[in-house]
């Protein structure tokens, strides 16, 4: 994915502003990167890339979570990433000495970002790892979900599960049970639907 000037800007503005913080001086970097995301052209570009960052109130919002080290925004923050992003902004997140795998599943596939090289030096440990600290919860796992997982040291299946949402539409929660319920719900009443045909005869 190349990215084009007012992209490149707006990213080493953001990180100034979230250095800046940690040293006490991140006011005037916010307000340039608030002042750049003005430019019809900066929002245009993230927002088709990265959509959770919204309007500029989204921005905002996402900026003032990220400096106070919302592991959520955090979380969600990375999934979207690049790799080189990713390589960037982690160290500036609380999760800077933990490691930091995200996985989104699809129809038959599943796709590992992250700190891939723990992924990459055993695939099938790691896929299995992952999916037993995601079902730990009685979460989802091959249905359409995307996932950021942390972990203190990469070999334990304990790890904070952070959902970032699921492809499917109409699906706002990763517990499998719900999700029963849920098709449960939906399914046609073929009882009730053949005793109207019955007296329409």
């Amino acid at each position: 994915m190349t990215e084009c000037r007012n992209e490149k800007l707006f990213f080493s503005l953001l990180t100034e502003s979230l250095r800046g913080m940690k040293e006490g001086r991140s006011a005037v970097a916010v307000l340039k990167l608030m002042n750049r995301w003005k430019s019809g052209i900066t929002q245009k570009i993230i927002n088709e890339r990265y959509p959770l960052f919204g309007n500029l109130n989204g921005v905002r919002r996402m900026v003032r979570l990220l400096q106070k080290d919302d592991e959520e925004a955090w979380a969600r923050f990375l999934f979207a990433l690049s790799d080189t992003r990713f390589d960037e902004f982690k160290p500036l997140s609380p999760f800077a000495d933990k490691i930091v795998v995200s996985v989104s599943y699809g129809n038959g596939y599943s796709s590992f970002g992250g700190d891939t090289v723990h992924v990459a030096e055993d695939s099938d440990r790691a896929s299995n790892l992952v999916k037993l600290a995601i079902r730990s919860r009685g979460w989802a796992v091959h249905d359409n979900d995307d996932y950021v997982l942390v972990f203190d040291r990469f070999g334990e299946a304990k790890a904070d599960v952070f959902w970032i949402g699921c492809k499917t539409s109409g699906i706002d929660s990763p517990e499998t049970e719900k999700r029963a319920i849920e098709i449960e719900k939906e399914k046609p009443d073929y009882e009730k639907a053949a005793n109207r045909w019955a007296l329409q005869l």
